[in-house]
């Protein structure tokens, strides 16, 4: 598979839920896809976050991350799907992050540019992975389900 930034970004935030994280570190964590793609391990980098986000110990990174924002450091195992988080952060907030021998260091914002991804081909069986915890998010397609109001019932006009 050779998703697009789009495609991995949506498929992490619906993982994301699926693992029953929060919304916020969702959105955080789909965010770094472009530095994901652009990691000289992306599949390695995947596979790792997602190893992160199933234990939901990325919170606790996610957290680091947020201290060093706001306190200017904090302490973080440096890991590849660290780096790729706090290469997001630092672009999204515009501040220099760094991460050395597990601190991370925040210093005066800074004109950061964004990671280019390549189209890299993610391994089928990680895409599959990902698709899986996406799908714990679905509504089953039962009598049931519609009955509660899920699906466009017997005519899809809205």
């Amino acid at each position: 598979m050779i998703p697009s930034v789009a495609e991995l970004q949506s498929s992490l935030l619906k993982a994301a839920r699926g693992m029953g994280l929060a919304l916020g570190v969702g959105e955080d964590i789909a965010t770094a896809a472009p530095f994901i793609l652009a990691a000289d391990e992306p599949n390695e980098t995947l596979a790792q976050l997602l190893q992160q986000m199933e234990s939901g110990q990325i919170s606790d990174v996610i957290t680091a991350i947020d201290t060093a924002l706001v306190d200017g450091a904090a302490t973080l195992t440096d890991t590849i799907e660290a780096r790729a988080l706090v290469a997001s952060a630092s672009y999204k907030m515009q501040r220099v992050l760094v991460l050395i021998n597990g601190r991370i260091e925040a210093t005066d914002a800074a004109k950061i540019d964004k990671a280019i991804p390549r189209r890299e081909t993610i391994d089928d069986g990680l895409w599959e992975q990902l698709q899986g915890f996406a799908a714990r998010t679905y509504v089953p397609a039962t009598d049931a389900s519609r009955l509660k109001g899920a699906g466009a019932g017997l005519s899809d006009n809205d």
